[in-house]
């Protein structure tokens, strides 16, 4: 999973949650909305998910899963900060 995609000349950001739930996703990109930001879900139809029965033991697993959402978020920068010089 990439942390970070570009869409239309813009970079999103990954908040680090796969959401099992489409619900609770679109709840997430409302709250990011209203706190200033983009934000944007991608929904990955089927993914792989790697397992193991314990942390000594050589038995590994890799199993298809159904959906996920992701969500990504990029800040708009309205007015930046200037710094003032002195010479």
């Amino acid at each position: 999973m990439s942390i970070s995609i570009a869409t239309e000349g813009k970079k999103f950001m990954w908040d680090g949650i796969e959401y099992r739930d489409e619900n609770e996703a679109k709840a997430t990109v409302e709250k990011y909305t209203s706190e200033g930001f983009e934000a944007m879900m991608i929904k990955e139809d089927k993914y792989l998910e790697f397992t193991r029965s314990s942390w000594y033991e050589s038995t590994y697993k890799w199993d298809v899963k159904g959906e996920k959402y992701l969500v990504f978020t990029r800040r708009v920068i309205v007015q930046g900060a200037v710094a003032e010089r002195t010479y």
